[in-house]
């Protein structure tokens, strides 16, 4: 949600997970996290030790503009370091993974195809102290060992990736959620009005309506209206006492 002239909505390429920041120091705007075509790191795995970055702190120095690490997890020296030196220049961020176990492996597989970049796991073979050996090119012949994506969001308890994964990796996915995820973009919905009470009424209850949705899109729906706890006396041997 953002901020607009009028009520508004549209749909743009990106993927959402549920996700979060790993400290409050690196929300930015109003509570949230918003950065501008971000360099991305992705990590599927804990990050703890400062040590463990040495080769992404080498190469972030010869680099410019935010750096955000997706990882599985976030801890210790590390995060304590990063979100300590966030005021000054070459601001890292730590952002959560999504999902868990091999849905994770995959979710992350996504995140790197739209952001052009190769996902880190030494369960994988892929070992962090090989950045910078392991580059992807770039449509336009470049390499980079970062990946990049148009914007990277962190509210409500959620992660948008603002970006498009290439058509061919898409057309190689079967699993319907993640397909989903890949072809359907994000949407983003700008709150406007007349007088800055009618703007903050109209965010209260588009807030809602979001976060009513992300909730049956975590865990379902049912009928309303009586109807479910009609089925369920139908279906008790003996019908349902009332004390």
């Amino acid at each position: 949600m953002e901020a607009g002239s009028v009520l508004e909505g549209e749909v743009l390429p990106g993927y959402g997970y549920t996700g979060r920041v790993y400290a409050r120091e690196f929300l930015n705007r109003g509570g949230d996290l918003v950065l501008e075509n971000p360099r991305v790191v992705l990590i599927n795995e804990d990050v703890t030790d400062m040590r463990k970055l040495a080769r992404v702190l080498e190469w972030n120095q010869k680099s410019s503009g935010p750096l955000v690490l997706v990882c599985g997890g976030a801890g210790g020296q590390a995060l304590a370091s990063l979100a300590a030196h966030i005021g000054q220049g070459g601001a890292i961020y730590m952002v959560s993974a999504p999902e868990f176990g091999e849905l994770r492996h995959e979710m992350m597989a996504d995140l790197g195809a739209i952001c052009g970049c190769v996902v880190y796991n030494h369960m994988r073979g892929v070992e962090l102290k090989d950045f910078g050996r392991l580059n992807v090119r770039g449509s336009d012949g470049s390499e980079s060992a970062f990946g990049r994506c148009d914007r990277i969001e962190v509210k409500g308890g959620r992660v948008f990736v603002f970006g498009s994964a290439p058509a061919e990796y898409v057309s190689g996915v079967t699993d319907p959620r993640r397909l989903a995820l890949l072809s359907g973009g994000v949407g983003v919905i700008r709150v406007g009005g007349a007088t800055e009470m009618e703007v903050t009424a109209d965010r209260e209850l588009v807030d809602d309506a979001v976060r009513a949705v992300y909730s049956a899109m975590d865990g379902g729906v049912v009928p309303g209206a009586g109807r479910m706890l009609s089925w369920c006396a139908g279906r008790v041997e003996g019908g349902i006492g009332v004390a």
